[in-house]
């Protein structure tokens, strides 16, 4: 366990970053927390909401599934599709998330992936696919890493989802690879979060909300009780990305802003 000093200063971003705090959910909480609310409200959807909240459980949090987002996959094609796009000259698929895999079910398994990060590898290699190219964890680093193998146009497709407002996601990924966008899965909002998470909150018994992605932050103060934000002033929004940092800190009146160092 840490002391305060050593928690705050692994807040702090490492040598040469700039912007938001950073925390490691995984180290554990700190020892000046003993006897204090170490809930940790997980937002995220299934598959990944299991993972999550046991890989929070094994750090010492006591981890809540507030889901705020529910996931509908897209029937996935069956393997003429892909014989004829193959044939068609496309060499490979990428992917900005691993809700997209279940789309590839009937997807040969040599079947090249480009996708965004290390987690989405991971998952791309447990369903079976081995030629799989991880890129630095930003839609950005994924389309710099395409263009220079020469997976643009009808070379590459982008497999992608569908939010709440019905918007595609990945427009700008898409334009700058000028790639043909797959919808894999459809994304819905909650109506509301579970009765135990904002009773928790009300009792001031949770320390943080982890959140995976912008539409998650969105949808969580969507679904969260009107005139009730002030509740969110103890509470700290750790996000995967900078980019989901810039969507929470300006939305609710956090305790603190941070993004994971270690995503769990």
């Amino acid at each position: 366990m840490q002391n305060r000093a050593e928690a705050e200063k692994q807040r702090q971003p490492p040598s040469g970053q700039e912007g938001w705090g950073w925390v490691n959910p995984l180290a554990g909480p700190e020892d000046f927390l003993a006897g204090q609310g170490r809930h940790v409200l997980v937002t995220r959807p299934q598959p990944g909401l299991g993972r999550t909240m046991a890989a929070l459980k094994g750090a010492g949090w006591q981890a809540v599934a507030a889901p705020a987002l529910a996931i509908t996959p897209v029937p996935a094609p069956g393997e003429g599709f892909w014989r004829t796009l193959l044939a068609a000259g496309c060499k490979a698929v990428a992917l900005t998330s691993a809700q997209a895999l279940p789309f590839l079910a009937n997807a040969p398994r040599t079947l090249p992936l480009w996708v965004v990060g290390v987690k989405t590898a991971y998952q791309a290699r447990q369903a079976g696919f081995g030629a799989v190219v991880t890129a630095s964890g930003t839609a950005q680093a994924l389309a710099q890493l395409c263009r220079q193998h020469g997976l643009v146009g009808g070379r590459v497709r982008l497999l992608t989802g569908r939010g709440d407002d019905g918007t595609l996601y990945n427009s700008a990924l898409a334009g700058e690879l000028q790639a043909e966008r797959l919808l894999a899965y459809s994304v819905s909002h909650a109506q509301a979060l579970p009765e135990r998470a904002l009773a928790l909150a009300r009792a001031r018994q949770v320390h943080a909300a982890v959140f995976y992605s912008s539409e998650s932050v969105r949808a969580f103060l969507k679904a969260w009780p009107g005139g009730e934000s002030a509740l969110l002033r103890g509470v700290e929004a750790w996000c995967l990305s900078s980019a989901i940092a810039g969507v929470a800190a300006p939305n609710a009146p956090w305790g603190q802003v941070a993004v994971m160092t270690d995503a769990p």
